[in-house]
C-alpha cells in the first residue's frame, strides 16, 4: 500500500491549502471529495507541484465540524487507490444566527 501525508493550512474555516505528499509509485492524477452533513458534497481536481506533491487551494473548509475526505489517486501504471480521512475543523458551532 502506498503512503500519503496530508495537511491543511490553516486548519480553520476560510481560505485553505491542502497539500498531499505521496511516497511510492508515480502519481498521474488526484481527485479529492469533501463532504459534511447534511448536503455539502464537492469534488476537487488537484494541481501537481512536483513528482509526488499535489495541492488544492480555496475555501475548502467552509465550517467548523467533522468532514469526510476521500482522496482518489490514479497512478501512472494505470492502478488507482482511495485514501479515506476524517477532518475535524475546530471552532464554535453557531445555528440560526
Amino acid at each position: 500500500r502506498e503512503e500519503l501525508e496530508v495537511g491543511f493550512s490553516p486548519l480553520t474555516p476560510g481560505l485553505n491549502v491542502l497539500t498531499m505528499d505521496f511516497s511510492g509509485k508515480a502519481v498521474k492524477e488526484v481527485k479529492v471529495y469533501l463532504s459534511m452533513p447534511p448536503t455539502y458534497n464537492v469534488e476537487y481536481k488537484t494541481f501537481k507541484v512536483d513528482e509526488n506533491t499535489f495541492k488544492i487551494t480555496g475555501n475548502l473548509l467552509h465550517a467548523s465540524g467533522t468532514m469526510s475526505m476521500e482522496v482518489a489517486t490514479f497512478y501512472q501504471d494505470g492502478t488507482k487507490e482511495k485514501f479515506l480521512y476524517k477532518v475535524v475543523v475546530p471552532g464554535e458551532l453557531r445555528f440560526n444566527e
